[in-house]
């Protein structure tokens, strides 16, 4: 499955990241359809160049007109912050063009407590441990965006039993 790969393709290489959206919500047991794997990576420099080198890889490409490289760099994403509004930065993998990979170029909450709580999901027999935002984080993060599927994905997270929040 094409997730299992990127997930591997992450841990092979170091990369401190969580799950968040669509996928998230699926991996805290409320089912709905995704076709994109959303990711908050720990924006540090040496950290975000160890993303970078797993989803090239993995064969993804910016789905932008910038360098992949960039991403990297803090004061290009406050740039596209600043001036493009750009929340995510969207790779597209030319073989697999039905999935994208969108990674947050800013902390939507602070990542080092974010990851600290992070719901690990174990899978290949516990070889694979997919690290995702934690209920009241995944919270966080889609309050007040004005979108209507976060609305309704903050309405279903708070009633989740026994996560907090």
């Amino acid at each position: 499955m094409i997730f299992l790969d990127i997930f591997r393709g992450l841990q092979e290489h170091g990369v401190r990241y969580l799950v968040v959206g669509g996928l998230a919500m699926n991996l805290h047991g409320i089912p709905r359809m995704t076709a994109d794997v959303d990711l908050y990576v720990d924006l540090e420099k040496a950290n975000a160049n160890r993303f970078l080198a797993a989803v090239k890889a993995l064969g993804f490409v910016p789905g932008v007109p910038v360098s992949a490289e960039s991403f990297a760099d803090p004061e290009a994403r406050d740039t596209w912050r600043r001036e493009k509004n750009m929340l995510v930065m969207g790779f597209v993998n030319p073989s697999r063009p039905a999935i994208g990979l969108d990674a947050f170029v800013f902390e939507p909450v602070p990542f080092g407590p974010a990851y600290e709580r992070r719901k690990r999901v174990s899978v290949e027999g516990g070889a694979l441990e997919i690290p995702v935002a934690s209920r009241e984080d995944l919270i966080a993060m889609k309050q007040g965006t004005g979108r209507l599927q976060d609305a309704s994905d903050v309405s279903i997270l708070r009633r989740i039993p026994g996560e907090g929040a």
